[in-house]
């Protein structure tokens, strides 16, 4: 058995989605003051983008390109990369100082734009206590950092995809155990050269120059605390709800799906099998397809926290195998569920 206590997580990181503001600007770089708990922590102008913005900061269509937000209407845009004599990064700030000891996972999503002719090798954050403001756009290095604010952790993320994709979003992730003083965490370059930072892309000529826009969205921090659960048994994913013909995935079961990862996300050691089941409403065929979709629905959002696909089987039942035999509203929902069992590789070879 290993645990973890199935409550609720909850984001840390303050307006990550950047849907609070004090108003939606037609301008560029309307930041600060602007958008909810978000600044700039150097001369650099971020841009903050919204649908319902009439300028050069519209989404989808904007003064770098096309892109629909990841979530909700707004979404931020930096240069990583316009020379050396200028950088831009976004600073976001967490509702509380992080506790020392603990394990987290930080992650955002991010775009190159259309007009980029370079991308980024690699996306760093950077953990301050303090929120920092330099009165220049030049680079921030860890040297400025250190000088001026004293701690800080500074990391590079996982790539879950492209970081060349400009079609749609690409995730990048996390996880650290917290030193016990951030309470800030800034996106962007701290210091590095072209050669080291940049990929051009294929045809891109160096018409523009070096040029890396990224735009950035749905910025989440959440404590990695562990879950109760035993192996080769079939348990219940109890906070995974599904209302009647839907195989939606609500905002409590994804907070529950994270822990749940973060709890066995070890693609050396775990088998995970997930289990549809519906209530016994529909035909034997209509319920079949619907658990289908569920436990899908299920195993492509734990994909995209990163389990392996070839760690993953889903297995469908429809009506077949209910928990409760009822036909009350609440034997329904009890019934409209995944399970899963996880073995240990070890003991599938043993």
């Amino acid at each position: 058995m290993f645990a973890i206590p199935f409550a609720n997580s909850q984001n840390l990181v303050l307006n990550g989605d950047f849907e609070k503001n004090s108003h939606v600007p037609d301008e560029l770089g309307a930041v600060d003051g602007v958008v909810s708990y978000v600044s700039t922590p150097n001369k650099g102008s971020a841009d903050y983008f919204n649908v319902d913005a009439k300028g050069k900061n519209a989404a989808p269509r904007n003064f770098r390109g096309f892109q629909q937000p990841k979530n909700g209407n707004g979404y931020m845009g930096i240069y990583m990369y316009a020379g050396k004599s200028y950088t831009e990064y976004v600073q976001l700030k967490f509702e509380e100082t992080l506790e020392a000891g603990k394990e987290y996972t930080f992650a955002f999503h991010v775009s190159l734009s259309e007009d980029s002719q370079f991308a980024v090798k690699q996306v760093s954050a950077l953990f301050t206590r303090k929120k920092m403001n330099f009165d220049d756009s030049n680079n921030i290095s860890l040297r400025r950092v250190s000088d001026k604010y004293g701690s800080y952790k500074f990391e590079n993320l996982k790539s879950h995809g492209s970081l060349s994709n400009k079609k749609g979003w690409t995730k990048v992730s996390l996880t650290f155990v917290a030193d016990g003083f951030e309470k800030y965490v800034t996106i962007g370059n701290f210091g590095k050269t072209p050669k080291e930072y940049l990929r051009q892309l294929d045809g891109s000529g160096l018409k523009g120059g070096q040029i890396a826009y990224y735009y950035i969205d749905d910025a989440t921090l959440f404590i990695n605390e562990p879950l109760n659960i035993e192996y080769n048994k079939a348990m219940v994913m109890d906070k995974v709800k599904f209302d009647p013909n839907s195989h939606s995935l609500t905002k409590e079961s994804k907070e529950y799906l994270r822990k749940f990862f973060f709890s066995i996300a070890d693609p050396k050691r775990h088998q995970l099998t997930l289990k549809g089941h519906t209530d016994n409403d529909g035909s034997s065929f209509y319920n079949y397809q619907l658990s289908k979709k569920r436990v899908v629905a299920v195993a492509n959002y734990l994909k995209d926290l990163g389990m392996p696909n070839e760690n993953i089987k889903t297995e469908a039942y429809g009506e077949k195998q209910p928990l409760y035999k009822g036909f009350d509203p609440l034997s329904k929902q009890q019934n409209r569920r995944v399970e899963f069992v996880i073995t240990e590789f070890d003991a599938l070879n043993p």
